[in-house]
């Protein structure tokens, strides 16, 4: 019987028909108690519905071949940095006249914009705004989409994120616009209407009529790899949102990319209330291997942008998440807890980077090849913040919830300059508790369960001098629930079946032939034809 073959059962055995009979009422039995109990489950629990697996959310700033060192060789990293401004003074907070967002529902204006992008993709992204949307004071859902098909935007909301945020009192909410359709950036639907008046102002009403109905703050503009040749068209269509939206009281924020000629830097920062800087994808999936956002990258990157645009208007946009590289490959995306599953899967031990401030380990794949994983984590995100607090800007803003650590949280709604720091717990940083959400990765219908959740252990080491943290030690590694899917095959295949068999004559000149070219084939075998021909299963199979 050939490999992956099932077996009706016919036979003329009566003691055989008697023990398939019982199994199979067991087997009726036990599917029933099962459906009672999945029934109970749905009826007592909120359950995550499958995650839309969407392709690459962020854009790639450098090409694979150009060196990020050409970039930051200027630049000392944060300690440099900070170290330059405490000779002014004790932190230059976050600039506290500029911020035209109310934040005294929780925050100190001092604080500034304490932001989240939130996606519905994910049903982690839900699982973070839930239990952390009290320490933010803008949220920035992903909801407004371009019809590929058409010229027009469509809203897509997921309504458990769209209540929770809408009965979330003193929260600001700026939905974005983005241009990423099924997972993939269209410039020309873009270009369309940008380059149309009548369908530009038909946008921008839209946009108008929406935000206003629900009260929100404003919209975020989030439009990536755009094929026009000229950067007055994106400019312009700003300069019209712009006058559109204040002229009732609403705020325009958009998101650009560091070292990107898409964006007219200078121009844009007249035409927006901020200017969210997307300072990650160091390196990303279609890259060789590096860090997400290395501390002289993201410092280069401020620096760059403030020689054009005021630091009262930049937001600066933190990364929580990673990469896996196959060696020589495309990688993926992946969250903070994905990497940790992986890493604790293969026994690798993760090191944190005290010169980037991102952290890395390799493992090799179920192939045997050997992949390469980068990532940020609180830590990360903590001297992020610092450095971000010491510049003066507008505040911060993280991409995205649910794929991030969880330890952000502890701090991500505290002052971060110097002061305040004194009495800030570094204990929190150690403890890292289980979780018991489930989270996806990878694609396909068939699913393993690779990590349950158990407590982490991680000792950091802080610099007192600076403020920041300097090394950090995953003793033992966190985890949740985490699902591998696979099975998905892009790839068109064709399965050959025989039923009805084995037969004595055609059985054998079928095998004979699939075996000279090579070919497998399934065989749905009979029970009462296999007794006659068991000579033939057995040495065929």
């Amino acid at each position: 019987m050939a490999k992956g073959s099932h077996q009706i059962f016919q036979t003329n055995n009566p003691s055989r028909w008697q023990r398939f009979k019982w199994g199979g009422r067991l087997l009726l039995f036990l599917l029933v108690i099962a459906i009672i109990a999945i029934i109970i489950a749905i009826r007592t629990a909120s359950m995550p519905s499958v995650p839309i697996i969407q392709g690459k959310a962020f854009k790639e700033i450098l090409e694979s071949d150009k060196d990020t060192d050409s970039i930051t060789k200027a630049y000392k990293g944060f300690r440099k940095f900070i170290n330059s401004q405490w000779k002014k003074g004790d932190g230059c907070g976050q600039n506290d006249s500029a911020i035209r967002l109310s934040t005294s529902h929780l925050f100190s204006d001092s604080l500034g914009i304490r932001a989240a992008f939130y996606v519905d993709w994910d049903p982690q992204a839900f699982f973070s705004l839930k239990r952390n949307i009290n320490k933010l004071n803008l949220v920035l859902p992903e909801w407004f989409f371009f019809d590929a098909k058409g010229d027009s935007m469509v809203v897509k909301r997921d309504k458990r994120g769209y209540d929770l945020i809408k009965k979330s009192k003193g929260i600001r909410v700026m939905p974005m616009l983005t241009n990423n359709i099924d997972g993939a950036w269209d410039g020309a639907v873009v270009s369309r209407i940008l380059n149309n008046k009548v369908k530009r102002t038909k946008l921008i009403n839209d946009l108008y009529r929406y935000i206003k109905s629900e009260g929100f703050a404003g919209v975020n503009i989030d439009l990536e790899e755009l094929i026009e040749n000229n950067n007055g068209v994106l400019t312009n269509f700003q300069r019209e949102l712009y006058e559109k939206f204040h002229a009732n009281g609403l705020l325009v924020s958009q998101d650009v990319m560091p070292f990107n000629e898409d964006y007219d830097y200078q121009s844009l920062s007249a035409y927006n209330d901020y200017l969210f800087l997307m300072a990650y994808d160091q390196f990303t999936s279609s890259t060789k291997p590096g860090p997400i956002s290395s501390q002289k990258w993201i410092e280069a990157a401020v620096t760059q942008m403030v020689k054009k645009v005021p630091t009262h208007k930049i937001v600066l946009c933190i990364a929580g998440f990673g990469y896996d590289w196959p060696k020589g490959g495309v990688g993926h995306d992946v969250t903070y807890q994905q990497a940790l599953s992986i890493a604790k899967e293969n026994s690798s031990k993760i090191v944190y980077d005290n010169n980037s401030y991102n952290l890395h380990f390799d493992y090799y794949d179920e192939n045997d090849r050997p992949r390469e994983v980068h990532f940020t984590d609180a830590a990360t995100n903590f001297n992020t913040l610092r450095f971000a607090t010491e510049y003066g800007l507008a505040g911060t803003s993280l991409w995205r919830m649910g794929s991030e650590d969880s330890r952000l949280w502890d701090f991500y709604h505290l002052a971060m300059n110097k002061s305040a720091l004194q009495k800030f717990n570094f204990e929190e940083f150690s403890r890292v508790e289980s979780s018991n959400d489930v989270d996806f990765m990878g694609e396909g219908e068939i699913l393993d369960v690779i990590s349950t959740p158990t407590p982490g252990k991680i000792r950091t080491e802080l610099d007192t001098a600076w403020m920041l943290i300097s090394e950090q030690f995953y003793d033992t590694l966190p985890s949740m629930f985490v699902v591998k899917q696979f099975g998905k095959s892009d790839e068109k295949k064709m399965v050959l079946t025989f039923d009805d068999g084995p037969d004595p004559l055609y059985t054998t000149q079928i095998l004979d032939i699939l075996d000279k070219y090579k070919v497998v084939a399934n065989f749905f075998i009979v029970g009462i034809e296999a007794e006659k021909n068991i000579p033939l299963v057995v040495a065929r199979k």
